[in-house]
Parts: C-alpha cells; structure tokens; sequence
C-alpha cells in the first residue's frame, strides 16, 4: 500500500532550486475500472465545511486532488493548512490540473476509471475539462474522441490552454486550445509538438510562449526495450524546441518485473522562477525498491540563449542536483516518504518565496496522506487531512512569471 505526503520545503537559497514541473503511476496498472463519476454542470461549488458560500476566485496558496472515502475532488489550502475549499461540486476522477491567472477557473483533467479505492487510474482515457468558479459551472474541452489523460494541463496565458493528447493511432502531443471553445473540434485545436515519440506532462511557463514536456523516447539493450522519458521545451511561438535532459542512462533493467509500459527515466517538469531551471522527478534504481524505482525530485539549469538560438541542447551543463539528496535527505524523517513527485518550485505571489512543493508517497501505506509545509529545521504544519489520498497538488499562479523580454 502506498502512502502520500504532501510537502513545501521551504528553501534558503533561491540558488538551490532554480537560481543560476503523469506523471507515470506505475501503481495504477491494477486498478480495476469502475463508472466515471463526471461534475454536473451548474451543480454550484461547495465547501469543504461550514455554510455555502459563493465563490469568485480560487482562494489560497495551493489546490490538489485527493481521494477520501472513495470520493475524489479539488480543494485549495493555504500554506498554513487553514481555508481549506472544496472547488468541484461533484466527486470524479479528477488529477492534473491548472487555476486561471485570474483565479476564475481551473483546467482539469477528468479520467474515465477509478480503482477499487475510489482513486483516479491515471493510465485510464481522459478529458480535460474548465471549471468556472465563478459561474458555478463546467464543461469538457477535449475533443471526444482523444485521449487527454496523458498527463498534464497548463495555462499558456488568459486564453490559451496547453495539454497532451493523443488521437487515433498518431502518438500523443502538445496541443494549443481556446478554453472558451466547447466545440470539442479537434481541427480548432493548434498541434505544437511534431516527436515520433508520444509526449505528455505539459507544464507552460504563465505568460511566456515557452512549454515544458516530457518525450517518451524507447532504450533497447540486448532485446529488451523500456521507455527513457526525457525533458524537452518548445516555444509554442515559433516552434523551436530543445533536449534537457537524458534521464538515467544507466537506469533500465527492470529484473524480476514486468518491463511492458514502465516508464524508467525522467517525468513532470516545471520552470523555477524567470525561467532560469527545471525541477522534475527521475526514477532512481539505487533507493526504495519497486516497479519502476525510487522518484528523486531534480533541478537542473537552463540555457536559453542556446534555446532561442536553435540548438538541440539547452540545459546548463553541470548544474544538475539531486535535491531530494541536497535539500530533502533521505529519511528527513526517517520513512515518512519513499517518493518525491509532481514537484512545483515557488513562482507567483502566493507562494513562499523558496518554497518546493511536491506529492510524497509511500510503498507500503497508500490509506492515508499528509500534507506539510517544512523548513529545513524540521517544523512542519499539515495542509491536507491524513485521510486523504493526495493524487497532484499545485500552487496558484495569478501573476507573471517573467520580467523584461528574452531578448
């Protein structure tokens, strides 16, 4: 059984983390399907607790989904774990999602299947759908007959949407979308992404026209094959794009599991503040034991000099660090966590200025999780209820993240 937690370190030195963002779930393979359970548009927003109110803007620092008794949702939080708001007004299987840099709505993807726990299988077909807070109101954006659960929803900008999707028999890519056109026409929708390789966890840098993805690219040794995810970004602009990272080299025997759809290598990047790094999460063989390794969460450097002139590469070579190493420590404390995912580096104004937040999650105990805000003395304070099974958590983005032109 597998445990979340759900943590913000609260970091020191900007330089550690960005100074110089399906995820895979391998865990969801034996989940057994169960009937979607889809938002009712107009159904209104409800709290977590206490009276009705009236919702304009999502509120707090953070919103995450999570499964509780059997029942999933999004909710925000502030840092403090206080104002905890419920924001979908109907239990389903929601996971990645993105708030509106006006706060007014959320883009989420919706999957077609639960496990027997109630939780999202995020291997399962998905949707992306828009959420109006205010309007009390949603509606499916995805075309029908695609696959949007891929792994992840961003905002480009106040209008523009980006996600992965895969449609027919072509591999999954980058797509461009009006999040006012519920048409669900795929021929209104502006492909970005051109890899022979499907591609998922889009993550847009708010405000520029730069995303980040992950390629799923294939390593053979020997006969044996297993998907190498690797980082790329792509201005959705002019079309440029450029490798990050290789993921591990040398990770890629799987002995004793089955190697069929594991995904060893390097998943959902997010741009650091003013878009100087990445941080991401790399399966690691060297740690806790399992299908597909133990999740390290990175940060590695960008060059976007070399990005805008063109190159193939982009990342700033030697900046590499594992922070689950440097920053977090093995054991800090001893077995709270055995996996570090889903990282988000702090960028906008509602988010401690230092602060990494990320899904932690445990083999062995997956009944529970607990969400923390952590410095690196130790205090922490809960930001989700223990009973809760975090799926994906993110802050909330309402300002720019970059000052001046790339020029």
């Amino acid at each position: 059984m597998i445990r979340f937690v759900l943590m913000v370190i609260l970091v020191t030195s900007l330089g550690l983390i960005g100074c110089s963002g399906t995820g895979d779930d391998s865990n969801t393979a034996d989940s057994s399907p169960a009937d979607m359970a889809p938002i009712l548009a107009d159904a209104g927003l409800a709290p977590d607790a206490g009276s009705p109110i009236s919702l304009r803007v999502v509120p707090g620092s953070l919103t995450y989904t999570a499964t509780q008794g059997g029942s999933t949702h999004i909710f925000s939080v502030t840092t403090e774990g206080d104002q905890k708001q419920r924001l979908t007004s109907e239990s389903a299987a929601w996971s990645f999602h993105s708030v509106s840099p006006n706060a007014r709505y959320i883009a989420a993807v919706q999957h077609a299947s639960q496990d027997d726990l109630g939780r999202p299988d995020l291997s399962s077909d998905g949707e992306v759908w828009v959420i109006d807070v205010q309007a009390s109101r949603s509606y499916a954006l995805s075309p029908a007959e695609c696959d949007a659960g891929i792994g992840g929803v961003s905002w480009l900008n106040d209008g523009m949407l980006v996600f992965s999707m895969a449609c027919g028999e072509a591999p999954a890519a980058l797509y461009l979308a009006d999040f006012t056109d519920e048409s669900r026409d795929l021929t209104r929708l502006l492909k970005i992404s051109d890899h022979p390789f499907p591609v998922r966890d889009a993550n847009a840098a708010l405000g520029t026209s730069v995303v980040s993805y992950v390629v799923d690219s294939e390593r053979c040794i020997d006969g044996v094959c297993v998907t190498k995810p690797q980082i790329w970004i792509t201005d959705s602009e002019t079309n440029e794009k450029c490798q990050v990272t290789d993921a591990d080299r040398e990770f890629i025997s799987l002995e004793g599991h089955d190697v069929a759809n594991r995904r060893v290598g390097d998943h959902s990047p997010a741009f650091t503040d003013q878009l100087r790094g990445l941080v991401f999460t790399r399966n690691v063989p060297i740690k806790t034991p399992g299908p597909s390794g133990h999740h390290d969460l990175l940060r590695v450097g960008l060059n976007l000099r070399a990005f805008f002139d063109g190159d193939i590469r982009c990342e700033q070579p030697g900046t590499e660090a594992n922070l689950s190493d440097t920053l977090i420590g093995d054991g800090y404390p001893e077995g709270l966590f055995e996996h570090e995912r889903f990282p988000q580096p702090a960028v906008g104004e509602r988010a401690p200025d230092g602060a990494m937040l990320f899904v932690g999650r445990r083999h062995t105990t997956p009944q529970s999780s607990v969400a923390y805000v952590s410095d690196l003395a130790g205090s922490k304070v809960a930001v989700s209820h223990p009973s809760e099974w975090v799926v994906y958590a993110r802050w909330v983005v309402s300002d720019l993240m970059l000052t001046g032109s790339r020029d």
